[in-house]
C-alpha cells in the first residue's frame, strides 16, 4: 500500500494535529509494510521529527499539492490519501484531487466539526461551506474520529460515510527516578500543569479564575504553550488582577526535552478546554504518572472510572471544586492515581497497535480486508 498523509504543515508550533500526523506516519511505517509519505507546505518553523523511512513531500504552496500528488500517481505510488483538517485551501485541493482522480480519501476533522470550534470565524466557515466545504465533506470515502464523541459530531453534521474511530497514541516514557522528585523548579511547591495551545478554546481564563478562588497552599500553576491570537496577554492581565504573579507562571512554548521536564515535574495536569476532539495531552500526562483534571469538553470520562483523574464541566466553579479536591490529596495518593492512569495508557493508547490497526482500516476501504470492529457505518 502506498499512503500519503496530507496536512497544511507539520511545525511544532502548530500543535497537536501536526504532532499526531508525524507520530502516526512514523509508527505506521515502523509497524507495517505500508509505504507512507507526508505532503505538507514548506514552513520556516521547526518541523516535527519525521522518520527517514517516511517520504516527506514539501511544496511551496497549496497549488503544489496537486502537482505532487499527480507525480505520485504517475509513479504508481499512491493508493489512498489521509487528509487532516478543514477550511484551508490545501485541504480543498487535496479533496478535489481525490474526487477528480478517484483516489480513496480518509479525512480527519481533528475537532473542527465540533459545535464550539465552528463558532470561531463562524461567518467565514459558513461561506466556505456554501462555496466548497460541504461538497468536499460529502465526497469523502471515510472519516476518522479520535473518539466516539467526535464521531457523534460528524453524524450531527449530516455526514453518513463510514467513520474510523481510532485514538492517537503515545510512547510510554520511562518511569521517573524516585530521587528526581516532582515540584516546581526553584521552590518546594507542587506543580499543576497545563500544556497546549494558548487559545481561547482552551478556556484558560476559567482556569485562572478557579485557581484564584482555591489558591491552594504549596502549589504553583504553570501554563505552557505557544500563544495564539494574543490570548496570553489576556491571561497575564487576569493573573495580575488576581495578584497571583508569584504562583501562576506563563512559561511559553515547550517542546522536546522541555516538555518532558514539565511532565516529570508536574503533580497534576489540567485540561479545561471548551472543546477537544481527543486531547492527546491527557494520555501524555498519564503516561508520566500524572493524574488529570479534564473538562467534559474532552472525551475523557474514563478518568474518574479508572481512578486517575476528574472529569468536570468547563466552568470556573466546577474547575475550582476539582482543584480543591486534587490539591488536598497527599503526594502518595496523587502518585497512585497517576500510576492508575499509566496502566490505562499501557492498555489502550500505545502507538504500535494503534498504527497497525489503522492500516487495516485503510485496507478495508481499499477492499483488501475485512471490516474492522472500530469502523462505524449507518
Amino acid at each position: 500500500m502506498h499512503l500519503i498523509h496530507s496536512i497544511s504543515n507539520i511545525t511544532r508550533s502548530s500543535g497537536g494535529t501536526s504532532a499526531y500526523v508525524a507520530d502516526l506516519a512514523n509508527e505506521q511505517v515502523k509497524a507495517t509494510s505500508a509505504a507512507v509519505g507526508i505532503l505538507t507546505e514548506r514552513s520556516l518553523g521547526e518541523s516535527m521529527m519525521i522518520s527517514p523511512d517516511v517520504s516527506l513531500f514539501e511544496v511551496s504552496d497549496a497549488r503544489g499539492f496537486d502537482l505532487c500528488l499527480s507525480q505520485q500517481i504517475a509513479l504508481k505510488r499512491l493508493n489512498l490519501i489521509h487528509s487532516h483538517g478543514l477550511w484551508l485551501h490545501c485541504n480543498h485541493v487535496t479533496v478535489r484531487f481525490c474526487r477528480k482522480n478517484q483516489i480513496p480519501l480518509v479525512l480527519s476533522p481533528h475537532g473542527m466539526l465540533e459545535d464550539e470550534a465552528l463558532q470561531f470565524s463562524k461567518w467565514k466557515k459558513r461561506l466556505a461551506l456554501i462555496a466548497y466545504q460541504r461538497k468536499d465533506l460529502n465526497s469523502v470515502d471515510a472519516f476518522h474520529a479520535t473518539a466516539p464523541a467526535e464521531a457523534e459530531s460528524i453524524r450531527r453534521f449530516g455526514l453518513r460515510q463510514p467513520i474510523i474511530v481510532s485514538p492517537p497514541g503515545v510512547e510510554l516514557p520511562s518511569l521517573r527516578p524516585e530521587a528526581e522528585g516532582r515540584g516546581a523548579e526553584g521552590s518546594n511547591k507542587r506543580m499543576a500543569l497545563f500544556l497546549g495551545r494558548v487559545h481561547p478554546i482552551k478556556n484558560l481564563l476559567s482556569l485562572v479564575v478557579a485557581w484564584a478562588k482555591v489558591r491552594p497552599k504549596g502549589w504553583n500553576l504553570v501554563i505552557a504553550g505557544a500563544d495564539e491570537v494574543g490570548y496570553a496577554e489576556e491571561l497575564r492581565k487576569a493573573v495580575r488582577e488576581q495578584k497571583m504573579e508569584q504562583v501562576v507562571v506563563l512559561a511559553g512554548a515547550a517542546y522536546g526535552a522541555d516538555k518532558e521536564r514539565l511532565y516529570r515535574k508536574a503533580s497534576l495536569f489540567i485540561l479545561p478546554s471548551f472543546s477537544e476532539n481527543f486531547g492527546i495531552v491527557v494520555p501524555e500526562a498519564l503516561s508520566y504518572g500524572v493524574p488529570v483534571i479534564a473538562s467534559t469538553g474532552a472525551p475523557w470520562g474514563e478518568l474518574p472510572k479508572r481512578n486517575c483523574g476528574w472529569w468536570v464541566d468547563p466552568t470556573s466553579a466546577s474547575l475550582a471544586e476539582a482543584l480543591e479536591d486534587a490539591t488536598q490529596l497527599s503526594d502518595a495518593k496523587l502518585s497512585q492515581m497517576g500510576m492508575n492512569g499509566r496502566a490505562l495508557v499501557e492498555e489502550k493508547y500505545q502507538w504500535d497497535s494503534i498504527a497497525e490497526k489503522m492500516v487495516a482500516d485503510y485496507q478495508w476501504i481499499l477492499g483488501q480486508g475485512p471490516k474492522p470492529t472500530n469502523v462505524l457505518e449507518t
